[in-house]
């Protein structure tokens, strides 16, 4: 008979903070739709991936445009003789793909037999990948789908576009596997390699879709497949040689046999610099790295993906119900807390 008076008495007592706790569900759901709470999402989610601190694949090499090769070589560009040269030794110590992360968008009209050495090198290898960069043209006023010459496109074994996505901070944490001016036509470059070593399925792509129709339209850039890139640790890097000393011979075939080879700038002042969740004041990635960290999150199924929107309120649904359960049974502070 005592047990009625007390269940009524509960109830009497917590309304009011059951209306706190209603009252703290509403400001949740109304910062989380109006998009204050991101900055505080994605700092959490940059502290997540560096207490991940992936490790870098072995499978993996830089060849790095670093300024000691520049200190020998000279100046860039280089005559296109030496990158036929690099390949020529590449070649022969067997590597399963390399990535010449260097635009030829002219043919180099001083020498043109440097054009003929370097194509006939890269139909040779057969594994050899080149990118597309979407620029603007000079006026400012139009977007530019820039290829390699017809020259070496038509003899490399791929071509795939390099661009990576920032968001509002200017911290790069995505990237999108398809890419192109009116339709999303080109794939990753990193997306033609796993293809091409039967690491991924092309119709099976991973990432957020589109949600609206794709309209065609050339002055539009065009995306489709979006993935969050799982960074390595500042301390977490791809194993990395100089150009120069794979020129001259000094790096062992051991070490090229059987990698999936990029190479591209990493001298200072040539070539990108991308901040990452990972990066620090003095350490940030270069775009040939970030490169070979798209390849090793694509064949490594590492890619981190956003929660859906349904996901989300749901999540959020869930949270809200807790909080008013537990509510009857704490201390106004500890609700408020």
């Amino acid at each position: 008979m005592n047990w009625q008076p007390k269940t009524i008495q509960i109830f009497r007592v917590n309304f009011p903070r059951l209306g706190v706790a209603a009252i703290i569900v509403l400001c949740v759901a109304g910062l989380s739709s109006s998009g204050w709470l991101k900055p505080f999402d994605l700092l959490l989610y940059d502290w997540g991936q560096k207490l991940a601190n992936r490790p870098a694949s072995e499978n993996v090499l830089i060849i790095g445009i670093d300024d000691a090769s520049l200190a020998e070589i000279g100046r860039w560009p280089w005559s296109r003789d030496y990158h036929a040269r690099l390949l020529e030794k590449l070649h022969r110590a067997s590597p399963k793909a390399i990535v010449l992360d260097i635009i030829f968008a002219e043919p180099d009209l001083q020498n043109p037999q440097s054009d003929q050495q370097l194509a006939d090198t890269i139909g040779n290898a057969g594994n050899i990948f080149l990118p597309v960069y979407i620029s603007q043209s000079l006026n400012g006023k139009q977007l530019l789908e820039v290829s390699p010459i017809s020259q070496f496109a038509s003899r490399a074994a791929g071509l795939g576009h390099v661009h990576y996505e920032n968001d509002e901070d200017g911290v790069c944490r995505s990237v999108y596997l398809k890419e192109g001016l009116g339709e999303p036509s080109w794939p990753h470059i990193a997306v033609e390699v796993a293809a091409f070593l039967g690491q991924i399925n092309l119709d099976q792509l991973p990432g957020e879709r589109r949600l609206e129709q794709i309209t065609l339209n050339t002055l539009k850039v065009q995306r489709d497949y979006r993935n969050q890139i799982p960074f390595s640790g500042a301390n977490q890097r791809f194993v990395s040689v100089s150009y120069v000393d794979v020129l001259n011979g000094k790096i062992s075939d051991e070490l090229i046999k059987n990698k999936v080879i990029f190479v591209g700038a990493t001298a200072a002042g040539l070539g990108d610099r991308v901040v990452t969740p990972t990066s620090s004041e003095e350490v940030t990635l270069n775009g040939v790295e970030l490169n070979a960290t798209i390849y090793q999150a694509l064949v490594q199924h590492q890619f981190i993906h956003v929660i859906s929107t349904k996901g989300y309120w749901l999540f959020t649904l869930l949270a809200s119900l807790s909080i008013t359960l537990i509510s009857a049974f704490l201390a106004p502070r500890a609700l408020m807390l």
